[in-house]
């Protein structure tokens, strides 16, 4: 499952037996939503529900610029107190996360 839902955070993390959680850096993920706007601007992403087509959301850059600060200690709390039941993945570089795919798409 995708996303950072907090509201469901607590349900999902139960029913799941596998967390990845991409902690990147607040420039990484402005510069990545920046650059998904100016090339994709007005098109529909595969990623995207029917209908829906990227645009300039002011309001989702200042959740991507504010949520570190806002959420990124409740997030390891909560993953680091299920680490030791769930297999819990925390990546801070892209390196790191594709290293972790190679990894499990050869087994």
């Amino acid at each position: 499952m995708d996303g950072t839902y907090l509201e469901s955070l607590d349900e999902r993390i139960k029913k799941s037996d596998t967390i990845i959680f991409l902690d990147y850096s607040l420039i990484k993920c402005f510069f990545r939503v920046i650059k998904r706007v100016v090339i994709d601007f007005g098109k529909k992403r595969s990623d995207m529900a029917p209908g829906c087509k990227e645009e300039f959301d002011l309001e989702f850059l200042w959740f991507v610029l504010t949520f570190n600060n806002k959420y990124r200690k409740e997030i390891t709390q909560k993953l680091n107190s299920v680490k030791n039941k769930k297999n819990v993945a925390i990546f801070q570089t892209d390196k790191h996360a594709d290293k972790f795919l190679e990894q499990i798409s050869g087994s």
